[in-house]
């Protein structure tokens, strides 16, 4: 009987122009982000873009993980920039079936740069 359901991630990266690019992964979300900055194997959108540093990150597990990753990646995908920046710094779980959220402390710094009414000091 079957194959281990294996765990599926989204992702947030940004760009070297600032830019975000959301995607998933399967098992490994570190490697796809690799794969983003070398080789081809990244999506095209990141290529002339590199390199692209990770933000955030969600895990889903289960059987249904596969379908759980890609519907909220498409969620988040659907959001405007300045929205996807309020999900990752004060909202992760405001879309459902988001669960374990990651999000590294330079994304902080870098995401509150982008929003229109940061104030530093």
């Amino acid at each position: 009987m079957g194959d281990k359901a294996s765990d599926w991630y989204v992702y947030v990266v940004m760009c070297s122009d600032a830019s975000l690019y959301c995607g998933i992964a399967k098992d490994d979300v570190h490697r796809r982000v690799r794969e983003h900055n070398h080789g081809k194997a990244g999506a095209k959108y990141t290529r002339s873009r590199r390199p692209v540093r990770t933000l955030a990150y969600w895990k889903f597990t289960g059987e249904d993980a596969k379908s759980k990753a890609a519907k909220a990646e498409h969620k988040f995908k659907a959001l405007r920039k300045p929205q996807k920046i309020d999900v990752l710094l004060e909202n992760p779980h405001a879309l459902p079936d988001w669960e374990d959220f990651t999000i590294y402390s330079p994304a902080r710094t870098r995401l509150n740069g982008l929003r229109p009414n940061h104030r530093s000091g």
